[in-house]
């Protein structure tokens, strides 16, 4: 068995390291590959080579910069794995990850996906139990929430290979790529999805540092390309629960509200996203969750709490 991991990565050198040191630290004794697709980035030939010493990278060099979907999909193009796990630059595997992950997929599962701790100080893969978390991503498997909006990082996934599906990532998005990539999976591909609750993966989101996904939480035209999309993905991907519809409505109250705050001069909070998917995670499960406690909730949850 051959697992493939995809890294795009895109001029964070020394990151990549951190993230590939964590792959190298895996407790995984199968058959395992890792694709580095550099998105016409700071050269990262030293990292890659450095990394070659002890695991089986290869580095594809992309001409110009396409965005993270095009070099997902460049990393997808080549790898040869039956299933495929997701790494971005600047995160990283605990050893357990695939150990974790993978007895779920050969039960039959199509796309798992772990635990994540949202980390503000950095760690390596061996030190996870010593970031500075303030929100986790531990949702159990509900495809409800991820019909309303996505809480599943790709560092979090290991998958069935997309290409052998010959699911895509699309290339015309540059934010949430991901989020319309697993609903592709599930509602056009018939992907089954399974939750693996121990954490054993860290998306670090630290205030001040650019990353893949990161925006910031007090620029109106960084976050105004989130909703747009937002709004094109529920297009795109229409559902029949009426409850998921009635969820769904409140995105938009979190959007206007953040705007709001940020028109005034008022400090979102750095996770205001990640509280407010657990609002809305308690909504759904809920019937009598009324819409004044929601929308009271969702502005704590810009507000910090």
């Amino acid at each position: 068995m051959l697992v493939s991991v995809v890294t795009p990565t895109h001029n964070r050198p020394d990151r990549l390291k951190t993230a590939l040191d964590s792959v190298r630290t895996l407790d995984f004794d199968g058959q395992l590959e890792v694709i580095v697709v550099n998105d016409n980035g700071t050269p990262v030939d030293d990292v890659v080579e450095a990394a070659a010493r002890d695991l089986d990278v290869r580095l594809i060099d992309l001409p110009v910069n396409g965005g993270v979907s095009a070099a997902r999909n460049t990393g997808l193009e080549a790898a040869k794995g039956e299933y495929v796990a997701f790494l971005d630059d600047d995160d990283v595997f605990a050893p357990h990850h695939l150990t974790d992950t993978l007895p779920l997929l050969q039960s039959g599962a199509d796309f798992v996906y772990n635990s994540v701790v949202i980390a503000r100080t950095r760690v390596t893969g061996t030190t996870i139990d010593q970031a500075e978390v303030f929100v986790r991503m531990d949702f159990p498997c509900d495809r409800e929430l991820l019909d309303v909006t996505n809480h599943i990082p790709p560092t979090a996934v290991v998958c069935r290979s997309p290409r052998a599906a010959d699911v895509w990532f699309d290339p015309t998005l540059m934010v949430q790529e991901d989020w319309d990539m697993w609903l592709r999976m599930i509602h056009k591909h018939g992907y089954t999805i399974a939750h693996q609750p121990r954490v054993s993966s860290v998306v670090h989101r630290i205030p001040g540092v650019q990353s893949l996904t990161t925006v910031s939480s007090d620029d109106i035209a960084a976050l105004k390309p989130y909703e747009d999309t937002w709004n094109l993905l529920t297009e795109r991907w229409r559902v029949d629960s009426e409850r998921v519809r009635e969820v769904r409505r409140f995105m938009p109250v979190m959007y206007r509200m953040a705007y709001d705050m940020m028109n005034n001069g008022t400090p979102v909070d750095f996770h205001y996203y990640e509280r407010t998917v657990r609002v809305l995670y308690n909504a759904l499960g809920d019937p009598n969750y009324g819409e004044e406690r929601v929308v009271n909730e969702i502005r704590a949850a810009l507000n910090g709490g």
